[in-house]
């Protein structure tokens, strides 16, 4: 059979139309050989449908073909057990619902599983099965494990071999599904899991007839990576609304969302900001934008602290090399500082060196057991890059833009300094450095206009950062005091020109950056 498959390769390389579809075929055909010399420690999961049953599944997949997407109210449960070991599991199962683009011609299909009987299947009761290909194989693992490592909420993740009704599909992640109530650590009681409706965004994909037309589309706001345009899903679940106690929790926690989304509350009045940082700072490093999208992003609300906690799942890391969405970072202070923070953390190389310490036995293992499907890229070397893209974004190029007014000015004795942020986080102005010989504190009752455009905290002047794409430049203006100059530096020659650097740094990150102002006229000055 390995001949086989080599010499109709050797015959078909030449048809560049062929390639994906071959590429297809010779990994199913390597999966299957695999099944005939396992080379891995993965366990194995039997499971078993009965004929008129597996035939309502492939219906539901017919028609979800058709229409591009698989409606949850389309994907029926049918009746089903799963052998492991030693252990019969009676479970619900159905095709996963969402895009059809996992339902090909492989076989290789998602499925939901519900077990019953108060029943477990690998210590999970709602269990996804994914195909590990959606979620760019161990590096989902191994970016969960960072999470928790960094005590953020995630579900189980596990490997496994599946055999459906005899026929081998290959390796599975097992995903665990915790809504609609999950147990925190220390708690005895549960906690509500609350999400966005994503069923426009799946009827908006069979309406244009693919997910990228959908999310292109100029008119709506159905972009996959903002769900400030999407309902709150209701939770109906009995498990909730049969509890006094938890469908109190539902409608704090839905309110909370909601609160966010019409701007009544600010992101860190919704989260906890410190928590909610260091979850984006990861999210960038690993690339994983794809755990924000409301299709994979659910939360958990906490009682004890009155906030919802992210639960990311179907992240894809380290997939196609995108970084945080700007809107990501809700336009709030106190996030946009606890995420510059953490990035800065988690640029460093000591981090990633303890990261691989806690994980690299088992990623080794699993990468062994992996083996048999795919083939995985040096995880430590893209996240190392990664870093260094992340410690580069927090030391930008130009911070801030910084302009002179008119140099007449300084008979006043002002010296004027136009700036404006440049970034889409918030910074600090520092001070101002003089020719390279003196330094003057920053002091607010410089400033002369522009007021809306910066906060102060203690007395510390904060620039907003540039909201939105289309955002026009916001300048505040200083009035340096000319006098207070030449207390510092009686030698300062102001009939020569005088170089003026503005000292800042991003809010969350002690590094100090210098950007020199340039000779201009601003506002006919």
């Amino acid at each position: 059979l390995l001949a086989t498959g080599a010499l109709v390769v050797g015959i078909l390389v030449g048809n560049a139309g062929a390639v994906p579809a071959l590429q297809k075929t010779w990994q199913n055909l390597e999966r299957r050989l695999a099944v005939m010399a396992p080379a891995t420690d993965l366990p194995t999961m039997t499971a078993n449908i009965d004929f008129e049953a597996y035939n309502q599944i492939l219906g539901e997949r017919d028609n979800a073909m058709r229409q591009g997407i698989l409606f949850p109210q389309d994907s029926t449960f049918v009746s089903a057990e799963i052998q492991q070991g030693n252990d019969l599991v009676p479970v619900w199962m159905r095709l996963l619902p969402g895009s059809a683009e996992h339902l090909g011609t492989d076989e290789k299909w998602n499925f939901e599983l519900l077990t019953r009987d108060e029943a477990v299947l690998s210590g999970m009761s709602h269990t996804n099965l994914i195909d590990p290909a959606d979620n760019n194989w161990l590096n989902e693992w191994a970016f969960l494990e960072s999470l928790r490592g960094e005590g953020l909420l995630t579900g189980d993740y596990q490997f496994a071999r599946l055999v459906l009704n005899g026929d081998d599909r290959g390796i599975y992640a097992l995903q665990e599904d915790l809504r609609p109530v999950v147990f925190l650590d220390g708690t005895e009681t549960g906690s509500v899991v609350v999400s966005y409706d994503v069923e426009p965004l799946l009827e908006a994909v069979s309406y244009f007839g693919d997910v990228g037309s959908a999310v292109a589309d100029p008119v709506s706001n159905l972009a996959g990576t903002d769900p400030r345009f999407l309902q709150v899903a209701n939770i109906d679940d009995p498990l909730v609304t049969e509890d006094e106690l938890l469908s109190q929790e539902a409608e704090r926690a839905t309110a909370l969302l909601r609160g966010l989304q019409s701007g009544e509350l600010a992101a860190s009045d919704v989260f906890d900001a410190q928590q909610y940082g260091r979850f984006l700072a990861l999210v960038d490093l690993w690339g994983a934008a794809d755990a924000l999208s409301p299709f994979n992003l659910h939360y958990i609300y906490n009682s004890e602290t009155d906030r919802l906690q992210p639960l990311a799942t179907n992240t894809n890391p380290l997939n196609n090399g995108s970084r945080l969405p700007a809107q990501a970072i809700y336009q709030d202070p106190l996030i946009q500082a606890a995420y510059a923070a953490a990035a800065a953390e988690y640029s460093d190389p000591a981090y990633l060196n303890d990261l691989r310490d806690a994980i690299e036995t088992d990623h080794s293992g699993l990468e062994s057991a992996l083996a048999a499907e795919v083939n995985s890229t040096s995880l430590w070397d893209d996240l190392a890059q990664r870093q260094q893209q992340l410690r580069l974004s927090l030391q930008p190029a130009q911070p801030v833009i910084a302009q002179l007014g008119s140099p007449e000015l300084a008979q006043d004795a002002i010296i004027r300094v136009h700036v404006a942020n440049a970034l889409n986080l918030p910074l600090e102005i520092l001070g101002f450095d003089i020719d390279g010989a003196t330094f003057l504190e920053s002091n607010p009752d410089w400033i002369s206009n522009g007021e809306s455009h910066y906060d102060l905290v203690d007395d510390r002047i904060i620039l907003k950062p540039v909201a939105g794409e289309a955002a026009a430049l916001r300048f505040i203006t200083f009035d340096l005091p000319v006098t207070q100059i030449i207390q510092q530096d009686k030698e300062l020659d102001f009939l020569n020109e005088i170089e003026i650097q503005v000292a800042t740094s991003v809010l969350g990150i002690p590094d100090t950056q210098l950007t020199p102002a340039s000779p201009g006229l601003r506002n006919g000055e």
